[in-house]
């Protein structure tokens, strides 16, 4: 992929190349919520770690580690645009710079956009059309790349897994384990009860799951229910 170049040109550490990451969703967040106006972007051809962009989205980067899940990012940089976006006087509405990102008040435009959010999917019986669906392919991609992740460390056993137990919250925080997987799995349950120890949008993973993918788990985790 062109856009993550210069992680390598540059020879960005694993924190400087989150930050890189979260830029490039501003930038596609922006384009979503803003289409005719003018925002901060990356220059192009130039050291991205130089610009202002890249200064807070480190910062966002550093601040939210073990916080803010990494397939929550770009519901929280779409949470910042759209509560600004709102906030009017006139025609015209609040400045938006990448400064919204961090701080208290950009923390607590999230809660309550989550809330909101949350709300929303609650009231929605049929998640069939909705935007926030995600595909049955994706899902069972990510439910047999949890179960190779799993067999690679020997994890398919319930005593085993309870061991590792806090390695969990890493595991589904940095993308290794599918928060499909933890939404669905009996074992899972035994281990967190309510799972709410687990930092992930649980209302919008158990609203992609369907008949077929939840059959299939089933099928590929059948250990799970012996």
């Amino acid at each position: 992929m062109k856009d993550l170049e210069p992680i390598i040109k540059y020879k960005m550490t694993d924190m400087e190349a989150k930050a890189y990451k979260i830029a490039l969703i501003w930038q596609d967040e922006c384009r979503r919520e803003l289409p005719k106006e003018q925002f901060v972007k990356l220059k192009a051809n130039a050291d991205p770690r130089k610009s202002t962009l890249f200064k807070y989205c480190y910062k966002l980067a550093k601040e939210m580690k073990g916080i803010l899940q990494d397939n929550e990012i770009h519901l929280y940089i779409r949470a910042q645009l759209q509560i600004l976006k709102a906030i009017k006087e006139g025609e015209v509405h609040a400045l938006i710079e990448p400064h919204c990102l961090v701080g208290e008040k950009a923390w607590k435009r999230w809660k309550l956009w989550r809330y909101r959010y949350r709300r929303k999917l609650e009231r929605v019986l049929d998640f069939k059309e909705a935007d926030i669906s995600t595909k049955s392919s994706k899902v069972i991609y990510e439910i047999k790349a949890t179960y190779e992740f799993f067999e690679k460390r020997s994890l398919l056993d319930f005593k085993a897994m309870e061991l590792n137990s806090e390695k969990m919250k890493t595991w589904i925080g940095n993308g290794e384990v599918s928060p499909f997987y933890a939404v669905l799995s009996p074992w899972m349950s035994r281990i967190f009860g309510d799972m709410d120890s687990l930092e992930f949008d649980k209302i919008y993973y158990r609203s992609s799951i369907n008949p077929q993918t939840e059959s299939f788990f089933k099928e590929l985790f059948s250990h799970e229910y012996s």
